[in-house]
C-alpha cells in the first residue's frame, strides 16, 4: 500500500491533460483508487466501482459519476471527486487517498469506505470554500454593491463616495449596508419566491439611531439559481471584477480585504487573487424573480416585532429567535407600493433620499 509521500510525489508530477474535457490519472490502487487532474487543472480523486453518494450537500456537489476519456486512451469509470488547483488541494487529495486506503479500500467497496472519510472531505471543502448558502448571499450583496456604485456615479455631487465603507455584510454587523439613516438588509434565496431565513429580529426591525432618528430599513429580496447556459455575469468573480473597475486604489485594497473576511468563522473567505478561477466563484447565476425591495416600516407586512413579542409573549426572549418568512410579491394593503421592483432604479432613488 502506498504511503503519503509516494502518493504526494505522484500528484505533484501530474500535469493537466492538453485536451479539454479529458482527465489525466494515475492509479494508486488499480481500478479502485486513482488521483489526477482535469483539463481545468483541478486536482481530483477517482473511486472505481458503483457510484458513490455523499450525505453532505457540499461534498455531493463535488462528486460526479460516469465515464471519462483519459489522455492515455483508456476510459476511466467511477466516481470523481473534484477539488481545485493549488497546493492546498493537492495535499487534501493526497490525505483523502491515504485515509481511504487506511480504512480498507483494498478489501472493501468504495460505497462502504467513503462515508467514513466524508467528514474530513466536508471539513476541507467548508474550510477553504464558502458554503453554498454563503456563496448565494455573497453574490446578492455584491450585486447590490455594484449597483450602489453606479447610483453614486450618477450623482456629480458624490463623485468620490465612501461606497465600500457602506458594505457591512463582510463583518458580523446585523445590517448589510448602511448609508446615513438608510439600512439595507440583503436576503438571497435559491427559490422562485421571497422565501428567506431571518436569523434575528434585528434583521427585520428598524433601529433607533443616534438621537431620535429611526432607521429607514429596507429588505432587498433576490432569487438566484445556477446558470446552466454559463452565460451569466452574476458570479462572485465577475461581480468582483466589475466592482474593482469602479474603485480607486485604496478602496480596491479595502474591498479585497473585506472579501477575505466574508463567511463563517471557520472559513477563509474569498481571496480574489487566488480563487477567482475556482468553479464555485466563477459559477454564474441567473435570477429566479425580479429583485424586490421591501419597506420594512410597512405595518401591513405582518412580521414579528419586539413590541408585539413582548406584549403577547412576555416569556419569549428575542435573543436567538429565528424564523422563515415568505414575503408576498404585493403586500396586501400597500396598494402596490410595497415592494418596489426595478433594483437599479430603486437603489438610485434610495441613494438620492439618504445620501
Amino acid at each position: 500500500m502506498m504511503n503519503y509521500d509516494e502518493i504526494h510525489t505522484i500528484a505533484a508530477q501530474l500535469d493537466p491533460p492538453s485536451r479539454p474535457g479529458h482527465l489525466k490519472v494515475e492509479w494508486v490502487l488499480p481500478e479502485r483508487l486513482a488521483i489526477g487532474r482535469d483539463s481545468d487543472n483541478r486536482h481530483l480523486l477517482v473511486l472505481g466501482g458503483p457510484p458513490v453518494h455523499a450525505a453532505a450537500e457540499s461534498v455531493q456537489r463535488a462528486l460526479m459519476g460516469g465515464s471519462w476519456a483519459s489522455e492515455s486512451g483508456v476510459d476511466v469509470e467511477g466516481t470523481v471527486l473534484r477539488l481545485h488547483s493549488g497546493d492546498e488541494f493537492m495535499v487534501a487529495i493526497t490525505t483523502i487517498a491515504v485515509e481511504l486506503l487506511r480504512r480498507g479500500l483494498g478489501n472493501r467497496p468504495a460505497v462502504d469506505v467513503f462515508p467514513e472519510v466524508e467528514g474530513f472531505i466536508e471539513l476541507v471543502i467548508r474550510r477553504v470554500l464558502l458554503p453554498h448558502e454563503a456563496l448565494l448571499g455573497l453574490v446578492g450583496e455584491l450585486l447590490v454593491l455594484d449597483l450602489l456604485l453606479d447610483a453614486f456615479a450618477g450623482r456629480s455631487e458624490h463623485a468620490s463616495p465612501e461606497t465600500v465603507g457602506l458594505w457591512k455584510g463582510h463583518s458580523r454587523s446585523s445590517r448589510d449596508f448602511r448609508l446615513n439613516r438608510l439600512g439595507l438588509e440583503v436576503k438571497t434565496t435559491g427559490r422562485p419566491t421571497s422565501h428567506h431565513h431571518i436569523g434575528s429580529l434585528d434583521q427585520v426591525e428598524a433601529r433607533t439611531l443616534d438621537g431620535e432618528n429611526v432607521e429607514a430599513l429596507h429588505l432587498v429580496s433576490i432569487g438566484l439559481r445556477e446558470d446552466a447556459a454559463a452565460t451569466s455575469r452574476f458570479s462572485v468573480a465577475g461581480l468582483t471584477d466589475s466592482i474593482l473597475s469602479k474603485l480607486g486604489g485604496k478602496d480596491k485594497d479595502r474591498f479585497l480585504d473585506q472579501l477575505r473576511q466574508y463567511g463563517p468563522d471557520d472559513c477563509v473567505g474569498y481571496n480574489h487573487a487566488t480563487m477567482a478561477a475556482w468553479e464555485p466563484y466563477a459559477r454564474g447565476f441567473v435570477m429566479t424573480f425580479p429583485p424586490r425591495v421591501y419597506d420594512m416600516s410597512d405595518p401591513n407586512l405582518g412580521i414579528i416585532r419586539s413590541r408585539e413579542l413582548q406584549q403577547h409573549f412576555p416569556f419569549v426572549m428575542p435573543e436567538g429567535l429565528s424564523f422563515v418568512v415568505e414575503l408576498p410579491d404585493d403586500v396586501p394593503g400597500s396598494h402596490g407600493a410595497n415592494p418596489r421592483t426595478g433594483l437599479p432604479a430603486e437603489l438610485s432613488r434610495l441613494v438620492g433620499l439618504y445620501a
